[in-house]
């Protein structure tokens, strides 16, 4: 079992302190049987027996062509949305994904089930009811504002708690559950990836965040297939990063191609469950602020370079033929040198630095226009 993760920053000010929400959702999916014969992927939902469902009677289970998806029946339909939504954007950056996911919601599945799609090598994404749930959330939120603030009045800590809780009440895209249905997709994006990318017999892995692809690549594969929601926030947070005071802070692309995700080393989420960190800051500590910013930076940075790159290159694909050269053992320096001039970039890493902190000039300008 695995567990995987992904961060939302919201910032809020209040009076002269500004205060950094962050939200950890970690939660587990299970790891592939070995490779076996092909078997053929259909009625994946004979997986909810009459066991599964007297232990869960408002459950449902229904199958699509990318999966199937094991959820209370009266929100199994927004879930399997997703799961399409997903599967077209992925088949859209790599090609139609290679097999089924099993989504299951609040549902703890039997060990014969789980057995058998281990067996038919099928990726079981586990998502707890309590992930992003307002009500754990707030409960986080009062907790970490006791320890945030230990000296502050009962009228103090509520004022506070009710301005975060507007906040991210108010933050786009959070309405109807859709951040937690682009955290769902991001993570159909990594476990497709990793499927295309590894195949079904993973080779020995680095100590990385997911595949044996570079993790700037693995995270690019699940940005892409995230919904509208998540997509426009992360574009809006690179805009931001650029106007900050050192926005140039963002990484180079060297760096970027050559580093480690940041989030396994420094996530504080539980598997099967959200966390909740506020920070606020009173004083000008530049070393505080850095370390803060690394882990949303890694995604805003993933997602403009997704951008300026399929900008560049007209390709949707782009991304696709990209993994296969890097999963045949060419690096992304060599296919960029016998690639990049015919398709619209650099054909050097040097020269591809320069093109993408013009496309950031351009997108800051852009900002500054609108705002």
């Amino acid at each position: 079992m695995s567990d995987a993760r992904n961060q939302l920053q919201i910032l809020v000010r209040i009076d002269r302190l500004r205060i950094i929400i962050l939200l950890h959702a970690a939660f587990p999916f299970a790891a592939l049987g070995q490779q076996t014969q092909n078997q053929p992927q259909t009625a994946l939902c004979s997986t909810l027996n009459s066991a599964l469902r007297a232990a869960n009677p408002n459950t449902d289970c229904r199958e699509v062509k990318a999966g199937a998806v094991i959820a209370p029946s009266t929100d199994v339909g927004r879930y399997i949305t997703a799961l399409n939504e997903a599967a077209e954007r992925y088949a859209r950056h790599f090609g139609a994904p290679k097999r089924p996911i099993m989504l299951a919601v609040g549902t703890e599945l039997l060990p014969d089930q789980i057995a058998s799609l281990r067996a038919r090598n099928i990726p079981l994404l586990n998502w707890p009811r309590t992930v992003l749930d307002p009500k754990v959330i707030e409960a986080a939120i009062r907790k970490q504002i006791d320890t945030q603030f230990p000296a502050a009045t009962a009228e103090a800590k509520a004022d506070i708690l009710q301005k975060l809780l507007a906040k991210l009440s108010a933050t786009p895209g959070n309405a109807g559950g859709s951040v937690e249905m682009g955290i769902i997709q991001h993570e159909f994006g990594h476990l497709w990836f990793m499927l295309d990318f590894d195949g079904l017999a993973p080779r020995a892995s680095k100590s990385g965040y997911g595949s044996t692809a570079p993790d700037w690549l693995d995270e690019m594969a699940a940005v892409l297939v995230e919904n509208d929601a998540i997509t426009t926030k992360r574009r809006s947070d690179l805009k931001m990063a650029l106007r900050r005071p050192g926005g140039s802070r963002l990484e180079t692309q060297s760096r970027l191609l050559q580093r480690d995700h940041p989030m396994p080393r420094i996530a504080n989420g539980k598997v099967g469950s959200v966390a909740v960190t506020i920070r606020a800051d009173a004083t000008n500590d530049a070393a505080a602020a850095l370390e803060r910013e690394t882990v949303s930076d890694f995604y805003i940075q993933a997602r403009g370079f997704a951008d300026f790159v399929i900008a560049s290159t007209h390709d949707d694909m782009v991304f696709g033929k990209i993994s296969v050269a890097l999963s045949r053992g060419q690096s992304f320096e060599r296919w960029l040198s016998e690639n990049g001039a015919q398709i619209g970039l650099s054909d050097s890493l040097p020269g591809l630095e320069i093109q993408w902190r013009a496309w950031l000039v351009e997108q800051s300008a852009e900002a500054v226009a609108k705002a």
